[in-house]
């Protein structure tokens, strides 16, 4: 990937490649990869900004939804900071409407940008870490935390658990 810096092409690459990432890939390594990259381009025109700006606000909600929360204020900041709407080529040719922000599409990531930016993110993470650490200088272990403090550390919102936690499914996929 370091050979896009420099390309004059580079952030159309990028834009590209994001959307394979996005849209087909699925998985959120290459895409932080790719944002750290999009945040060292400079972009000479409108085009370009609007072509950057899709790369890392993607970049962005990824890092957000895998808490990385440093790199998600960085790369949130700087799409904001071009002033533009992301656009995506891929969207805006094999698709019937352009690419819109997921903060706009997705009301629960809507909210995560908000705790994001308040601070309330950082607060909970914070809260959750040093009440492990505590824990841990006293040589206990924290054996239980709720469904809302493992929701807090991984930066999504807490409930029930995914599946039951005693039980089997029949034959019939009937969980008895």
């Amino acid at each position: 990937m370091e050979a896009i810096r420099g390309n004059p092409r580079a952030i159309l690459g990028a834009n590209r490649y994001c959307a394979t990432l996005v849209e087909h890939v699925q998985k959120p390594e290459p895409l932080l990869d790719l944002g750290k990259l999009a945040l060292t381009l400079r972009p000479a025109n409108k085009a370009e900004k609007e072509r950057l700006a899709y790369v890392l606000w993607e970049a962005g909600r990824s890092a957000l939804v895998e808490s990385r929360l440093e790199s998600a204020k960085e790369l949130i900041a700087s799409a904001k900071a071009l002033r533009v709407d992301g656009v995506s080529d891929y969207h805006s040719l094999d698709r019937s409407e352009p690419w819109k922000s997921p903060f706009e599409k997705d009301k629960g990531l809507a909210k995560l940008l908000a705790d994001l930016e308040s601070g309330a993110l950082d607060a909970a993470q914070h809260k959750v870490k040093g009440r492990s650490a505590k824990a841990g200088k006293a040589g206990k272990v924290i054996l239980r935390l709720s469904d809302k403090a493992l929701g807090d550390l991984a930066g999504v919102e807490g409930g029930d658990p995914p599946l039951p936690r005693f039980g089997a499914w029949d034959h019939l996929g009937r969980f008895q």
